[in-house]
């Protein structure tokens, strides 16, 4: 099985702040109550959130070691520290996964360890600009942008993954009536060099109030929300290395539908395997805010003609802060070492 139809993250996996591979479980105990105990005694007091995200996926096109696809994941455990000092917010997370990456790592049955993901510090300028220093991901793609616990599938989309990385830097935001922007500049490929990332997201919210953070329609209401976006990419260290996006999110009542697309500059597209990849998805709550149904096609673009159809079905306990996913993702690729369909059922539940 080519590893670039289940881990196209050759250019972003390495910024990941995942600890190696022998480390245990029981570490990411000691690393909780440290990071508590360093934030508390900023005064301010701390608030702790996380979620955990399990799986299993089952495929007789995919191998691991010398058997098909059928096993359990642990995709996510993710512990959020929120706090504040005077003028200051403080925000750590800390995650452990083992994935078998599906869709997120290609990393089949090998625990990725624990460490610190996101580590930032932000403070308001006006009313209406803030800045925001530390490791964080850059603001380019809106589906990458979204945690784990907040997709409409169990994995993210093909460009949504690739994007979901974390970078060193300092942003700058703000929000203007229905205009969001973000700008940022991060360390990029050359790490601590002086060739920085320079990246660039604006949203515009065309009707109602927007869409908010999580996909799908569960949770929307009954009016129309339309948000348009588009981000900017520029990592001076890689010639021609530079990618533009655009998106649009859609609901309305129990109907949500979603798009986007990636534009790869040379120094890029080989690296992410296609010049312009998109993906398009839909989503049809069966019962409100219960049963929801959704189907979306990733288009790779790449020189094989891979597409990814997944089509899912969710059920909500308690939002997506509490539900169950059942997705068929059936891959077609001019490359028949490609080709694979694969059955998940996953588990989230945040607090």
């Amino acid at each position: 099985m080519n590893k670039f139809v289940f881990g196209a993250l050759a250019f972003s996996a390495g910024t990941l702040c995942f600890a190696n591979e022998s480390e245990e479980w029981p570490t990411l105990d000691r690393e909780i109550e440290s990071l508590a105990s360093s934030l508390s005694q900023g005064g301010g007091g701390v608030g702790v959130s996380g979620f955990v995200k399990s799986s299993y996926a089952s495929s007789s096109d995919v191998t691991v070691g010398g058997n098909d696809l059928g096993g359990f994941s642990m995709d996510n455990i993710r512990v959020n520290f929120d706090g504040a000092v005077g003028a200051f917010n403080v925000h750590v997370a800390a995650e452990g996964a083992s994935d078998f990456g599906f869709g997120t790592f290609g990393n089949f049955g090998t625990a990725a360890g624990v460490g610190i993901i996101d580590a930032w510090t932000s403070f308001n300028i006006t009313d209406q600009i803030s800045a925001t220093m530390g490791t964080f991901r850059p603001p380019f793609l809106g589906d990458a942008l979204r945690d784990e616990d907040e997709l409409l599938f169990i994995d993210r989309s093909t460009s949504g993954d690739i994007w979901a990385f974390r970078d060193q830097g300092l942003m700058f935001s703000g929000n203007f009536d229905q205009l969001g922007w973000w700008v940022a500049a991060q360390n990029g490929n050359d790490s601590a060099g002086d060739d920085l990332a320079l990246s660039a997201r604006v949203a515009f919210n065309a009707l109602g109030t927007g869409v908010g953070s999580v996909e799908g329609a569960a949770g929307a209401g009954d009016e129309s929300n339309l948000t348009l976006a588009a981000g900017y990419y520029d990592d001076a260290n890689i010639t021609d290395g530079t990618a533009t996006c655009f998106e649009a999110d859609y609901t309305r009542g129990a109907l949500s539908a979603a798009a986007n697309i990636v534009d790869y500059d040379n120094g890029f597209s080989g690296a992410f395997g296609g010049e312009t990849p998109w993906d398009l998805q839909a989503s049809y709550m069966i019962s409100p805010d219960e049963w929801e149904a959704a189907l979306r096609w990733d288009d790779f673009d790449d020189s094989n003609d891979t597409t990814m159809v997944t089509a899912g079905v969710n059920k909500y306990v308690e939002g997506h802060n509490a539900k169950w996913q059942l997705n068929y993702s059936a891959i077609q690729s001019d490359a028949g070492g490609n080709e694979a369909d694969v059955i998940q059922i996953g588990l989230t539940a945040s607090v």
